[in-house]
């Protein structure tokens, strides 16, 4: 018996499946084509394989991640100091992601972005990454280094580089850079600058100070008023005393042979004609009762003092030229004695309309071969000992207490001066360091002899006049002054 399938009933029969139908001839008996509705198989959309869930591994102070993947299929990491993200394209999220990791690295997370998924970290702070593909089965290891320490070196110029060295350890991230210049070096020399030349009070940002003066690089340099913006503490630069010292803080020296670290009350001091001397009681700074000050152009136009005193003007040659009782014009090449009660009362004794009187400085005889001094504290070291006391040199608790930002400069037991600052108070990039944790990095770089500079908001460093670090405030503060390195580049 033979069994025949008609063409209608194929047809019937495929139509009853409820399957869509499409148009196209049949042969039927006889060779005859019959128009019938053929069913087209219904197809779902591909799908992106979904991702199994990561593995997480803690071993000690690394955390290591592993994700199946296909095999080569193609991946991307991207980091900051705020997220980490793993982009997989052509893959579903996977569910069940744990909350916590790890108090570093806080938990895991996943979205799609368009065909692709992101695998993303919020960290406390930028860690370290290792990323391996595997075989057997195929998958990526990610290894993250929770505590670290990183450092980048870069030559700068002849006798002139700069690290950047990126650690954390329990008590959380810091971020320094180091610069490091060697004198002995020819073309290479250390010097402070003011932020306005000759105007004492002008202020600027470190990265626009490097440049106008053409420096390779530089930092923030000594204490100012943040009201009037003078330095506040010894600085001298070229032999010149721009302002006077401040309760024996401690300040650096710098020669072209050689530098140093101390404390000193080092001033001005002025000879009369009868051989007699007095050390003034400050330069540039306010006159006050019972006082002589010294006063040059870098102060201003006038001394801006009260009426009530004797103030004399000195040329170039020293030679009495106008006295006076308060506010007295500064000449551009001279200087302003101002006096005020008893300090009058020796200053009118001594000296007259017409004499001629010396100024002096015992900067030789304190440093010898000392060019320029930048005023600072507390120090830090001496002879390789922490010597840090806040206290004795009278800072404030803003200043010596806690974990903050911080400028160092540092001398070498060869005489290269270290330069040196440490972001703080952001806590995803850096917490800052203690000033007797400021010492000890110090050395450890190398420093036998250390001082603490200005430092908080105004901690900048900028290389080829470009800032590098990042400072607390979000911006670069502007300085009254900041110490350069000089070097003839390639």
């Amino acid at each position: 018996m033979k069994l025949f399938i008609t063409p209608v009933a194929v047809a019937l029969a495929l139509l009853g499946a409820g399957a869509p139908a499409m148009s196209g001839p049949l042969e039927g008996p006889g060779g005859r084509s019959l128009p019938v509705q053929l069913p087209v198989p219904s197809v779902e959309p591909t799908q992106a394989p979904m991702l199994p869930p990561p593995m997480f591994v803690l071993q000690g102070d690394t955390v290591r991640l592993e994700v199946a993947l296909p095999p080569d299929a193609p991946f991307q990491e991207r980091a900051d100091a705020k997220q980490w993200r793993l982009v997989l394209p052509g893959q579903r999220p996977p569910a069940g992601l744990p909350d916590q990791i790890d108090p570093v690295l806080g938990g895991l997370k996943a979205k799609a972005e368009g065909n692709d998924t992101v695998l993303m970290l919020d960290w406390k702070y930028w860690c370290p990454t290792d990323v391996v593909w595997r075989e057997g089965p195929t998958r990526i290891t990610v290894t993250f280094r929770k505590y670290y320490k990183e450092t980048q070196t870069e030559q700068l110029a002849p006798g002139v580089r700069h690290l950047h060295v990126r650690q954390a350890d329990q008590n959380g991230p810091l971020d320094v850079h180091v610069l490091r210049a060697d004198p002995r070096v020819p073309g290479v020399r250390v010097a402070p600058a003011m932020a306005g030349g000759e105007a004492m009070f002008a202020r600027n940002t470190v990265s626009w100070i490097a440049r106008r003066n053409g420096a390779i690089a530089g930092v923030n340099g000594a204490f100012f008023s943040p009201k009037t913006g003078e330095p506040l503490g010894l600085l001298v630069i070229d032999g010149k005393q721009i302002s006077g010292p401040l309760f024996n803080r401690g300040a650096l020296a710098l020669g072209d042979r050689q530098s140093y670290v101390g404390n000193t009350q080092l001033t001005a001091r002025l000879q009369v004609r009868s051989g007699e001397s007095y050390d003034f009681d400050g330069v540039n700074q306010p006159r006050g009762l019972n006082r002589m000050v010294l006063y040059t152009r870098s102060f201003g136009i006038s001394t801006l003092t009260q009426p009530g005193g004797t103030e004399m003007v000195v040329d170039e040659r020293g030679v009495v030229t106008a006295v006076g009782k308060g506010d007295t014009t500064i000449p551009p090449k001279g200087m302003v004695l101002a006096a005020h009660g008893q300090a009058a009362e020796w200053l009118a004794k001594r000296v007259a309309l017409g004499d001629k009187v010396k100024i002096g400085n015992p900067l030789a005889d304190f440093w010898p071969g000392a060019r320029h001094i930048l005023g600072g504290g507390p120090t830090l070291l001496l002879g390789g000992e922490v010597v840090v006391d806040a206290a004795r040199e009278h800072f404030q608790a803003d200043i010596a207490q806690g974990i903050a930002p911080r400028t160092a400069v540092g001398i070498t037991a060869e005489g290269e001066v270290l330069i040196m600052t440490v972001d703080g108070r952001i806590a995803n990039i850096s917490r800052g360091m203690s000033l007797p944790v400021l010492a000890k990095y110090m050395r450890d770089l190398g420093a036998v002899d250390a001082v603490n500079l200005d430092g908080g908001g105004s901690t900048a460093m900028a290389i080829g006049g470009q800032l590098v670090n990042h400072p607390s405030d979000g911006v670069e503060r502007a300085v009254n002054n900041a110490l350069l390195i000089y070097a003839p580049t390639p």
